[in-house]
């Protein structure tokens, strides 16, 4: 593990309040992984998203967002970046900062890694949640692991400035965000 390893690991482990010994640490490759590992550790085996539905059900009671709109759904059929108007209104109705997604182009843009046009309306809500995690969670009361994952993204974004909408539980600390 490299020194940018460690620093994000040992972020997690006083985050959590856990102590990962170094050969388990060496197995840790994914997002996905990660989250396990803390879930173990925690012994939280619960799987549902209760925090992602909660999120949504407010999304959907806005009456910014089409109340017919699911998880699977293409949030980009709902919400353009550009429009001005309905991110900061959702913002304040749900009191959560939502980060834009960077949909810019050309040599001096930073690599996107995703296309806003294929994000669904759950991993919005996904990056919604690891954004607001130190709102949204109480790291002394975590009850599944989906509050792990987004607290995971969140905390992996914060530390390394890659963009949350680039985090998904497949996603590799070295291959794919840099982290030596």
């Amino acid at each position: 593990m490299g020194l940018d390893s460690v620093e994000l690991l040992v972020t997690f482990e006083k985050h959590f309040g856990i102590g990962i010994p170094d050969a388990e640490a060496e197995t840790i490759f994914t997002v996905q992984d990660m989250t396990d590992v803390i879930a173990k550790h925690l012994t939280i085996t619960d799987n549902s998203a209760d925090l992602q539905n909660r999120i949504f059900r407010d999304i959907k009671n806005s009456a910014l967002i089409n109340p017919g709109i699911q998880l699977t759904d293409n949030i980009s059929a709902f919400i353009s970046p550009d429009d001005h108007k309905t991110w900061p209104a959702l913002e304040d109705y749900l009191q959560l900062k939502i980060p834009r997604p960077n949909t810019k182009t050309g040599i001096f843009a930073p690599p996107r890694g995703y296309d806003w046009k294929t994000i669904s309306a759950g991993r919005f809500i996904n990056v919604i949640c690891a954004h607001n995690f130190k709102t949204l969670t109480n790291a002394a009361n975590i009850k599944s692991k989906y509050e792990i994952y987004v607290i995971v993204m969140g905390i992996t974004s914060d530390k390394t400035g890659v963009d949350c909408y680039n985090i998904t539980p497949a996603k590799s600390f070295t291959g794919d965000f840099g982290i030596d």
